[in-house]
């Protein structure tokens, strides 16, 4: 695999929050616009990419701090933030708080993807602390796409989007705290292939990715801080686990096609790095930039854009 490329340092955003900074970045609009975590994960705040200016802040009602960007037809984006009390939906560019009574209703939701479905619509997925239960919501309005979807022994800890591939179709992948990843229709609802099964512990984290064959991964971090990888289509585990840290530590996964590769980066595995892994072969293959937290966004021109969070609170961009 061709080597990461090192990146240019265009500017550095000076929170002065005092518990480390996690950066979302989004493109609303053809707007860059570049979010921030921080305070025990209670505040999300949108700051000028290039003056640093803070543009505006929401103290989130119940905590929080997964999260996912949903775009839609028009080109502008909506935050959606899961929480102890559902989730949150605010509009990225002027962080306005969009009613959402479906979303906010439904108790402790531990994670939050973002996705489209074969009409073009946005939804968010969420994963459900009560009854086990993967709920589906249109982007755009707050609305449930249908019932919540049952199948879990556990709750359900995390979620993730494939996007559709030749078949057209979706995917919707969970993970629960017994380890048990689930693959569902995001249009129907209905379960699709085999359980995954694997990981000893709860399911932390999960990210697709898109190899340059054009097949997809299912990744995934557990509690026990255990890197594992799956084909999308066939459940098959490629190769074995891979241990990304110590258990006390909580490693964060970010996958995105650069340089005409699909790569995968590890934050937050206690070295203050930020580390690019192969995600074929399961080897570390370098440390890329400095950094607790990462986001990665390829702009609608193809441009790529990458945010690294310091436990200072400060956050810098690259190009």
């Amino acid at each position: 695999m061709k080597p990461f490329m090192k990146r240019s340092l265009t500017s550095v955003i000076r929170t002065g929050r005092a518990y480390g900074a996690w950066p979302v970045l989004a493109e609303s609009d053809g707007e860059l616009a570049l979010l921030s975590f921080s305070d025990g994960a209670s505040r999300v705040s949108r700051w000028d990419p290039r003056g640093g200016r803070e543009a505006w802040q929401v103290d989130l009602r119940a905590g929080g701090g997964e999260c996912a960007v949903a775009h839609s037809a028009g080109g502008g984006a909506v935050l959606a933030v899961a929480s102890e009390d559902g989730v949150e939906r605010l509009d990225v560019l002027t962080g306005t708080s969009l009613p959402s009574p479906h979303m906010e209703q439904v108790t402790t939701i531990w994670d939050v993807a973002a996705g489209l479905l074969p009409d073009g619509r946005s939804f968010f997925a969420g994963a459900g602390h009560v009854h086990q239960l993967v709920h589906r919501w249109d982007a755009a309005t707050g609305e449930p796409l249908s019932a919540p979807l049952a199948g879990h022994m556990g709750c359900v800890m995390a979620v993730a989007v494939v996007p559709a591939s030749d078949t057209g179709r979706a995917v919707i992948a969970s993970g629960d705290e017994a380890g048990v990843i689930l693959l569902w229709d995001a249009a129907t609802g209905v379960r699709v292939g085999d359980p995954i099964t694997g990981p000893g512990d709860a399911v932390r984290q999960i990210v697709p990715l898109r190899l340059s064959t054009g097949s997809d991964l299912i990744v995934c971090v557990d509690r026990d801080s255990l890197l594992w990888r799956w084909d999308a289509a066939t459940g098959e585990l490629l190769g074995a686990p891979v241990r990304l840290g110590s258990e006390s530590e909580y490693p964060t996964l970010t996958a995105a096609v650069v340089d005409g590769a699909s790569r995968l980066f590890v934050s937050g595995t206690g070295d203050d790095k930020v580390w690019e892994w192969d995600p074929v072969t399961g080897n570390a293959v370098d440390a890329v930039l400095p950094g607790i937290s990462f986001a990665v966004l390829v702009r609608s021109d193809g441009a790529v854009v990458f945010a690294a969070g310091t436990r200072e609170g400060d956050i810098a961009l690259y190009a």
